[in-house]
């Protein structure tokens, strides 16, 4: 996703390659699902009934338009882990890491927020 530039955090930049869920555009968070949204959650919930590996990158944008990323990533054995980098000019920005996450399937109706992840990092 662009707009994160050389400002990566080494375990960012680091982190374990996954198989790719896509890169969906960036988008209000009360938008309705696309077909390319919906295959991307798919994948994911895949991933998580499997147990195997995948990554899905998204964007909200705030009320005034800022982005702010995330990388949802089920990792082997069903671990799920997020990466959010904000760059809300209203609030807080940077990157976070967020693990210890109880996303289920049922819960990926839309791409999810950090909201049911219990640890959290500023990186």
């Amino acid at each position: 996703m662009a707009g994160c530039g050389d400002d990566q955090p080494d375990v960012f930049a680091s982190r374990e390659k996954l198989p790719a869920c896509g890169s969906l555009p960036d988008r209000r968070p009360d938008a309705p699902l696309t077909a390319a949204e919906q295959e991307g959650l798919d994948c994911i919930r895949a991933a998580l009934a499997a147990g195997t590996g995948a990554e899905l990158t998204y964007a909200f944008l705030t009320t005034e338009g800022d982005p702010v990323r995330y990388w949802l990533r089920v990792l082997s054995g069903g671990t799920v882990e997020m990466y959010e980098h904000s760059s809300d000019t209203n609030g807080p920005s940077g990157w976070t890491r967020y693990t210890s996450c109880t996303i289920t399937e049922a819960e990926l109706a839309t791409p999810p927020f950090p909201g049911p992840c219990t640890s959290s990092v500023r990186l």
